[in-house]
């Protein structure tokens, strides 16, 4: 084991400059307290018509990972057999459509996003709990963390972009046994596209508004390479071969799935909880 300082994670995609925001679109955003520090905020005005429509095509909601003050809550759906496809734990964020990403001229469709996460029916996703990060809550850490990368980087997040890096411990993995430490943004597109590209109407602005829902793919750095060495598509192609096929089962996070750059597809040792007690200084590297 070799300790070594986390590193910023790199950025999606070279970012168009920020637009001025229309008056009332906003809900979420960044916001400068009385003492200069930097706050976000997180509000969407999505949350009254996007909370049944997950529950329609996910299944009922069991608990909601309510964050402090105005953070960004965690909507928690359990495993839902008697809807097909949809026999998995899936937590999604609620509140990050209320921020405007920057976009290019004409897809600006695009620029309202809720993050999201399948993970395996025997998995039992919890929230983050003092400084330790470990395989039952690294998803709810994870989403939180990257809508707040989102935010605070003024970001466009969008289908197959990769992000090379965590908000945790750079580009080393999260937690010992995992290889973990990077992350490829995809649409469930397994599902109707009626289910990640709802359109409501803002009550704030009275316009009719698109909200995208986007899956968190977590990587090993070897597989983020291969990405970006050839492409989101390619790398999306060995999972759903190392998964029989199938493209929804291909986004279900395994921390102890093999590599996706073998063809075996197979399992690894079970991972273990490692206290990372400094998220953003040192972390022991994990061995794959």
């Amino acid at each position: 084991m070799s300790k070594s300082k986390a590193s910023q994670p790199e950025q999606p995609t070279e970012q168009p400059a920020m637009q001025e925001p229309k008056p009332g679109v906003n809900c979420s955003g960044l916001a400068v307290d009385e003492k200069g520090n930097q706050q976000r905020l997180y509000h969407t005005p999505f949350e009254q018509p996007l909370g049944p429509h997950l529950e329609k095509h996910l299944g009922p909601c069991a608990t909601v990972m309510r964050a402090p003050l105005l953070g960004c809550h965690v909507y928690v759906f359990p495993p839902a057999p008697e809807i097909e496809g949809q026999n998995y734990w899936k937590l999604v964020t609620m509140g990050l459509s209320g921020f405007q990403m920057p976009t290019e001229k004409g897809a600006e469709h695009l620029g309202r996003i809720e993050l999201m996460m399948y993970l395996p029916a025997d998995s039992d996703p919890k929230a983050l709990n003092a400084d330790e990060l470990g395989p039952e809550n690294f998803a709810h850490s994870l989403l939180v963390s990257y809508a707040d990368m989102c935010m605070m980087n003024n970001s466009w997040f969008k289908h197959n972009d990769g992000v090379g890096g965590n908000m945790f411990t750079g580009q080393e993995p999260l937690f010992e046994g995992s290889a973990f430490a990077s992350a490829m943004l995809r649409h469930p597109t397994h599902m109707p596209v009626e289910f990640f590209h709802p359109r409501w109407r803002n009550e704030a602005t009275g316009e009719e508004t698109q909200v995208n829902l986007l899956c968190v793919v977590p990587l090993s750095m070897a597989e983020y390479k291969f990405r970006t060495e050839n492409n989101s598509e390619e790398l999306f192609k060995r999972m759903c071969a190392s998964n029989g096929g199938d493209a929804g089962k291909a986004l279900v996070v395994d921390v102890n799935r093999g590599s996706y750059l073998t063809n075996s597809g197979g399992k690894k040792k079970k991972s273990k909880k490692n206290k990372n007690k400094n998220k953003n200084k040192k972390n022991q590297q994990a061995e794959e």
